[in-house]
């Protein structure tokens, strides 16, 4: 539904967000994207531990109405296991609003767990997210 959709002044968060580098064990996290704008749109992806420490980020650019998925997004940014990690989602693209959510893969099942993105307003103290 539009009502639950991140707009341009607003950020979106997916929390419980795990990885594991051995794909024989632990899981994985997949983040899905879906573009509810009729133009191009560009969202930012940011990565971080429960600790609030960044691992990384990437643009993801949407054609109109795109849907995509981004298989093991933690991998590319560390080879260490992520117990408690949360991602930060926005885009700045005008007129532009999305939906997204995490699927959180147990790597032995297959099994996932479905994370539906939550607006969320950060908080910054010394330059550090707050939680």
């Amino acid at each position: 539904h539009r009502s639950e959709a991140i707009w341009p002044s607003e950020t979106g968060r997916l929390i419980q967000l795990r990885h594991s580098p051995d794909l024989d064990t632990g899981f994985r996290t997949n983040i899905g994207l879906v573009s509810l704008c009729a133009d191009s749109m560009d969202i930012a992806m940011h990565l971080f531990l429960g600790s609030g420490e960044s691992l990384g980020n990437r643009t993801v650019s949407l054609p109109p109405w795109g849907v995509s998925q981004l298989n093991n997004v933690f991998e590319p940014f560390t080879d260490q296991d992520v117990t408690d990690g949360f991602a930060i989602l926005s885009s700045a693209t005008p007129r532009c609003a999305f939906h997204a959510y995490a699927s959180v893969v147990d790597n032995r099942t297959n099994d996932p767990i479905l994370v539906p993105i939550k607006p969320w307003t950060p908080t910054l103290f010394g330059g550090e997210i707050a939680q």
